[in-house]
């Protein structure tokens, strides 16, 4: 059995499955769109928008809509704003 089998059955072991993460996508990169992040970072999209307008936290318009990188909201939470601006 690969590690990879190894570890995901033995956290199903541990770990409740209601309370497992949602599997990552193919890519390994899960991108939110605006309302998606508010919600994620229980705040409202105008508060997100102007997080992203005064360079606090990463984000690419695509036409006239935005999209996150999940990890970099994470690393907002858990860092703050410097951390993007050093390490983003």
């Amino acid at each position: 059995v690969g590690d990879r089998q190894y570890f995901k059955k033995n956290l199903e072991q541990l770990v409740p499955q209601s309370e497992t993460l949602p599997e990552v996508e193919p890519s390994g990169v899960e991108v939110l769109t605006l309302t998606e992040a508010a919600t994620f970072l229980r705040t409202s999209e105008d508060s997100v928008v102007a997080l992203v307008e005064k360079g606090t936290i990463p984000a690419q318009r695509i036409g006239q809509e935005w999209r996150f990188l999940k990890r970099a909201l994470i690393d907002f939470l858990r860092f703050g704003p410097q951390f993007i601006h050093e390490f983003g």
